[in-house]
């Protein structure tokens, strides 16, 4: 999971090459991107060995300064917040756009 810091990037999907769909955002410093990820760690029992895969290309527009957490890191931080286990709450972050 990757966390902008400084500078701006556009994010794209064509959701893994369904015909007619594309998705671009664009994202600046404060935002970020891997919520594929996210929803894996708040998901009880997942498995390092089982990451999802995302379908985004991420493209730096200006020079960045990002933060980035392994899928290991966020779990360990996921599993500090025990509220992020609520059925209501994983629902909210499966849908919310990447």
């Amino acid at each position: 999971m990757h966390f902008l810091m400084r500078g701006a990037v556009s994010s794209m999907t064509t959701n893994g090459g369904q015909n007619g769909f594309f998705n671009s955002v664009h994202l600046k410093a404060g935002d970020f991107c891997g919520n594929e990820l996210l929803t894996w760690a708040i998901t009880p029992h997942s498995s390092s060995s089982r990451l999802p895969v995302s379908t985004r290309t991420v493209k730096a527009e200006t020079d960045i300064e990002a933060f980035a957490l392994t899928a290991d890191d966020l779990k360990f931080v996921v599993s500090q917040f025990t509220r992020l286990h609520s059925k209501q709450l994983q629902h909210t972050f499966k849908k919310a756009p990447s």
